[in-house]
């Protein structure tokens, strides 16, 4: 979003422009948290399976081996 000509006034002491809104501003980005741990995953590792249509994979290869390969 950029300010409209009219929004914008000379300052001139620091020869630049200045919007009428107020100074420019970065926000800090959120804190990023910890990436799961292998244990983690292990334990939701038959969890996976559910997620996904593999019906047509269980026909033609087996339940169990299906759920495994998509897992």
């Amino acid at each position: 979003m950029s300010a409209k000509p009219e929004d914008v006034k000379q300052d001139s002491e620091s020869k630049g422009f200045v919007s009428e809104r107020g100074p420019f501003v970065i926000n800090a980005n959120p804190p990023v948290k910890e990436p799961h741990t292998r244990e983690e995953v292990d334990a939701q590792f038959d969890k996976a399976a559910d997620a996904f249509d593999h019906e047509e994979l269980a026909a033609q290869f087996g339940s169990d081996e299906a759920r495994q390969k998509v897992a």
